[in-house]
C-alpha cells in the first residue's frame, strides 16, 4: 500500500471517489486531477516538501521539434538545453501553489539531480508525472518511462545562475 494525497478536492482516484486528505490506495493507482489521469506510484506532502513517484520523460532541447523553446514560466529551454529544467502537471502545480523556479529534485536508482520548475507537463494522456531536460535524464542514466522519485521544495527558489548552469554529467555539445 502507498499513500496517495491529492490536494484541494481536485482529485479523484481510479474508482472515481473523491480523494480528500490522505487515503490508503493500491500501488500504481491513478490520480485524476482536473479531468486528466496521472499514474502516481506514491504522492504525499510532508515536512514542507511534496514527494511523488511515477513514470517520466524528457522535453525541450535540440531534439524536440514539438517544443516551442519557452516554458510556461518564461524560461527559454532552447537557449539552455543543458540546464536542469523540469515540468510537472499543471493541476499539481496549481493545487499546491508551486512557484516558478522552485527546487525540484529528480531521483533515479538512488542518484539525484537538483533542478527547478520551468513548465507544465507532461500531457495527461501519457500517464507520466514528470518531464525533465534531456541533460537530467542522461546524467541519471535513465530512459523514458522509467520510474522516478520527485521532491519539490516550494520554499527554495533557484536563482538565475543556478537555472542556466549545466547539469553535472549531463549532455555535452548540442
Amino acid at each position: 500500500m502507498s499513500i496517495l494525497r491529492c490536494a484541494m478536492g481536485l482529485a479523484h482516484n481510479s474508482s472515481n471517489r473523491r480523494v480528500r486528505d490522505v487515503e490508503e490506495e493500491q500501488e500504481g493507482d491513478t490520480c485524476r486531477m482536473s479531468g486528466r489521469i496521472y499514474n502516481f506510484y506514491h504522492m504525499e506532502f510532508a515536512y514542507g516538501t511534496w514527494q511523488a513517484s511515477g513514470r517520466g520523460s524528457t522535453f525541450g532541447g535540440p531534439n524536440d521539434p514539438g517544443d516551442n523553446g519557452i516554458g510556461a514560466s518564461g524560461f527559454p529551454d532552447k537557449d539552455y538545453p543543458h540546464s536542469a529544467y523540469v515540468a510537472l502537471p499543471e493541476a499539481v502545480c496549481r493545487a499546491y501553489g508551486f512557484p516558478w523556479y522552485c527546487r525540484v529534485t529528480v531521483e533515479f536508482q538512488s542518484r539525484q539531480i537538483r533542478g527547478f520548475l520551468a513548465d507544465f507537463g507532461p500531457a495527461g494522456f501519457t500517464g507520466r508525472i514528470v518531464d525533465m531536460s534531456p541533460a537530467i535524464m542522461q546524467a541519471l542514466g535513465a530512459d523514458t518511462d522509467d520510474v522516478f522519485k520527485i521532491y519539490v521544495d516550494p520554499r527554495y527558489i533557484c536563482g538565475h545562475e543556478e537555472r542556466i548552469a549545466p547539469v553535472p554529467g549531463g549532455m555535452v555539445g548540442g
